[in-house]
């Protein structure tokens, strides 16, 4: 990957992480009661990630093979995630389920970690 491709792919991700964190402390009333709502597992992204990936893939136009495979080379590090579809049609619903499943697992580790910092200064204050 690129170095500007890597820097768009970086900023996509704090932006969702921002979004994300943002919607689920507004909807719980607080830091505290979003990180509850995205339940105890670390590893299995919880049901409001997966459906901000969704559309986060629809809202910046990554619900195609290009933009999976953007994602997936931001992420070409990663562990392989199982994806949620179960029987894709085509190569490109495959890269895209996979994609999602990849950036569902990434994004709901960094919510987590935002919402705690959320939290503690909540605390402080």
């Amino acid at each position: 990957m690129d170095l500007h491709e890597q820097q768009q792919f970086d900023f996509l991700l704090q932006t969702a992480v921002e979004r994300l964190a943002l919607r689920l402390t507004e909807q719980c009333r607080g830091a505290e009661p979003a990180l509850e709502r995205l339940g105890p597992s670390e590893d299995e992204p919880a049901e409001p990630v997966l459906q901000f990936v969704d559309a986060l893939f629809a809202d910046f136009l990554l619900d195609n093979a290009a933009g999976a495979c953007f994602i997936l080379q931001g992420m070409a590090s990663a562990p392989v995630p199982l994806p949620r579809q179960e029987e894709p049609a085509t190569v490109e619903q495959h890269l895209v389920a996979l994609a999602k499943a990849a950036l569902a697992r990434l994004l709901h580790r960094k919510v987590r970690e935002r919402l705690a910092q959320m939290s503690m200064y909540q605390g402080i204050g």
